[in-house]
């Protein structure tokens, strides 16, 4: 009935919703920024500073889980797109490509990119692998892209140590990044699916990878919570 749930669809939804935040806390960072031209530094109150920081750790917190949640639905996604494949061809498939298509090979975890690479193997009607992920000389983008600038400062974020990238950086950084990787992830996206499926339409199911739609949806979504307001009536907490 238009409500079911589908893991990469709800990952997708955490993206969208945490890049929206983004830039709503941005806009109003930016705002205090216009405010503080206008007025005499010193005036500036600590209780308004302190609240300046706060906007500041609230853009690049929500711009960090974006990240986060895109790389996370990418991969949820070709898994999905994997095990799909798997469950409606199990009677043809050889046990080495149930396992690949399991995500294994040899009992070990295949890599994001590897994944991206076997999978196209074994779908695609002439089991050619069109996008080459493995090979630094042949990887083009949006795939250079996405493993060599961005899957670093993911992994930072997600487990950090002095050695990888660094996460502290300025808020106008952590917007740039979440944005550009918003429309990354959903190329990465598309061209695996249609590199798998050449002859099928875009996965409505995932508002065909449109960023616009996706944002105006998680924006409405976001809008809509904003307004719900609620009130007690006989000791039962009911909306307005």
């Amino acid at each position: 009935a238009g409500y079911g749930g589908v893991e990469e669809d709800v990952l997708l939804k955490d993206a969208f919703t945490t890049l929206v935040k983004t830039d709503k806390a941005f806009k109003l960072l930016n705002k205090y920024g216009l405010h503080i031209k206008k007025e005499d530094i010193n005036n500036i109150s600590n209780e308004e500073y302190k609240r300046i920081s706060d906007i500041k750790f609230e853009v690049c917190s929500y711009s960090r889980l974006t990240v986060i949640s895109l790389y996370a639905f990418v991969e949820c996604f070709v898994n999905s797109v994997g095990y799909s494949y798997l469950l409606r061809n199990e009677n043809i498939l050889t046990n080495e490509n149930k396992e690949v298509l399991k995500g294994y090979k040899k009992g070990s975890y295949l890599s994001l990119k590897s994944k991206i690479e076997q999978f196209q193997k074994i779908i695609r009607k002439d089991k050619k692998c069109k996008i080459i992920t493995s090979d630094k000389s042949q990887i083009k983008d949006p795939f250079n892209s996405f493993f060599n600038n961005y899957e670093n400062l993911r992994n930072s974020a997600v487990h950090f140590s002095p050695m990888k990238e660094p996460i502290w950086l300025k808020p106008e950084e952590w917007v740039k990044i979440a944005k550009e990787f918003s429309e990354l992830s959903l190329q990465v996206a598309l061209e695996f699916w249609q590199s798998c499926y050449e002859d099928m339409n875009k996965p409505d199911y995932l508002g065909r990878f449109d960023f616009n739609k996706l944002y105006k949806l998680s924006e409405h979504r976001i809008e809509n919570i904003e307004k719900a307001t609620f009130k007690l009536y006989n000791n039962k907490i009911v909306a307005n």
